[in-house]
């Protein structure tokens, strides 16, 4: 299928190879289910994913990165490097999907009136004991104070 043809995906990961691996993995399996895959990760990340980028239907495309050697899920200042690049992406992106750290991510997607979807690699145990933090703390199995969760 052409790319033109395909329903364009832009990933962005955040350092780490526990993060790096299952999001290539999860595109892996999305180019043969019709997707156009662009791997979004800055130039820091270079020397480490270089082994990983072999994949014939996968799209990569490298950010700068900033001037400090902050993690990407740590400096938020990358958002302005990211957001040109997705813009200049042809055909246009979709969707983004971004690791659960790069809240920023939100403002970007929002920005190109795009949906984003939070890339969550851990285990399903370890999102349910996050999600049941604050009741564990009220019921005393965790030490710490109770806090405060506004819905959205």
């Amino acid at each position: 299928m052409a790319d033109e043809q395909r329903l364009h995906v832009a990933v962005l990961p955040t350092a780490g190879s526990g993060h790096i691996n299952p999001m290539l993995e999860l595109c892996r399996r999305l180019v043969p289910l019709g997707f156009q895959v662009t791997f979004v990760y800055p130039s820091n990340l270079c020397p480490k994913l270089e082994s990983s980028l072999r994949h014939d239907d996968l799209h990569f495309q490298v950010v700068p990165s900033p001037a400090s050697d902050k993690l990407l899920l740590m400096d938020p200042a990358l958002q302005e490097d990211v957001t040109p690049v997705l813009e200049a992406l042809r055909p246009p992106v979709k969707c983004l999907i971004a690791d659960m750290f790069l809240g920023w991510s939100q403002d970007v997607a929002e920005s190109l009136g795009i949906p984003r979807v939070a890339f969550i690699p851990s285990d399903s145990v370890s999102e349910a004991m996050c999600y049941h933090i604050p009741e564990l703390v009220s019921m005393g199995f965790i030490p710490g104070h109770p806090i405060q969760i506004r819905k959205l």
